[in-house]
């Protein structure tokens, strides 16, 4: 089973993926939503240099490539103490500030996306606000309706518009350049709405790279219409990747154990792999075991026929990644042990 580690800015050094790859890695993903071309490049040659120097021939660089992510800005001081019930002002920003006066938002006419009592989800839901009074076309005021803390480059979530964007932006063009010089064995788009937009994909990579690379292309399910055309896009993609985080918010998230289900069970049919993400383990950024509704997940993701896992915030923030991947490796096998056993042993 396919075990994929993103490695961030945190992990980036040798050292680092060395020990993320002995530990059961065999795809490190780069996900270039958090970086310049400059910044991802460095990073992937790291990680190239660590496999040539320790001839790991089968472990994959897979290139994350970002869609059009709604973003609080990086703001000066970092993050912010959110408190439950408070109002919050929320602003288009294009330049580094401080969030003193404001929130600031990456996007344009951001009061032109949102509508009164609209939940606005930041990250994967760690908090929710409400919008209260929408003053002009580039700003508007929010309540809290939980505490937490905002971090400078959390995603935000509004319901009804991320399939309308276009997801192949001037930095998503600059990012697929790049592909030239890197040649990674695995490209994934984001937010994928339909095969068409899986073509387009694969035709500026040949159009920017030649026809003679032919990367594995990796669909990113994570919006209502990935959801509604997923037969289609399987059908012109080599892999699947469930996004659950993305599309917890952007779905109904009571209905994600149904989407995943169905999903596993459509690739299997098609005979295509399906690799599920996001928040596999990620009680093991704080903890040393995993909780037990994660052991369970992850055993059942590999009994239903998973291909793969993808861990992100798992191998990006712990001070020892390599950890979380023995702990997946651990439940994986087992998992697998019992696989068309009748019995369970202890």
């Amino acid at each position: 089973m396919e075990i994929v580690a993103t490695i961030g800015p945190l992990s980036t050094n040798y050292s680092t993926i060395k020990s993320i790859i002995e530990a059961g890695a065999n795809l490190l993903r780069f996900n270039f939503a958090l970086g310049s071309t400059e910044e991802m490049i460095e990073r992937v040659d790291v990680a190239k240099k660590v496999i040539s120097d320790h001839n790991y021939n089968n472990v994959k660089i897979l290139a994350d490539l970002p869609g059009c992510k709604i973003r609080v800005c990086d703001f000066i001081e970092g993050k912010l103490h959110i408190n439950k019930k408070n109002k919050y002002i929320f602003k288009s920003c294009f330049e580094l500030t401080s969030c003193k006066e404001f929130i600031p938002i990456n996007y344009p006419n951001i009061g032109k996306c949102v509508s009164l009592d609209q939940l606005l989800i930041i990250g994967d839901g760690e908090i929710v606000f409400c919008i209260e009074e929408i003053y002009n076309d580039e700003s508007f005021t929010a309540v809290a309706l939980n505490s937490g803390v905002l971090r400078a480059l959390n995603g935000i979530s509004i319901s009804g518009e991320i399939d309308k964007l276009n997801h192949f932006t001037s930095n998503t063009i600059n990012h697929i350049k790049s592909l030239d010089y890197l040649r990674p064995d695995f490209v994934a788009f984001s937010f994928v709405r339909d095969a068409d937009m899986v073509i387009k994909g694969k035709e500026l990579i040949q159009h920017s790279c030649g026809i003679n690379y032919k990367p594995k292309i990796v669909s990113k399910i994570e919006t209502p219409l990935g959801i509604e055309n997923f037969e289609s896009i399987v059908g012109i993609t080599d892999i699947i990747l469930l996004a659950r985080g993305d599309l917890a918010v952007y779905t109904d998230y009571s209905k994600l154990g149904i989407y995943q289900t169905k999903a596993i069970d459509i690739c299997k049919l098609h005979k295509k792999k399906i690799i599920i993400s996001t928040q596999v383990l990620e009680s093991l950024v704080d903890r040393y075991f995993p909780t037990r509704s994660e052991v369970s997940d992850l055993t059942n993701i590999v009994l239903k026929g998973a291909h793969g896992i993808m861990l992100c915030k798992e191998t990006v923030l712990p001070s020892e990644p390599s950890h979380t991947i023995e702990v997946a490796k651990k439940i994986i096998s087992q998992a697998l042990l019992a696989q068309g056993n009748e019995r369970f042993y202890i």
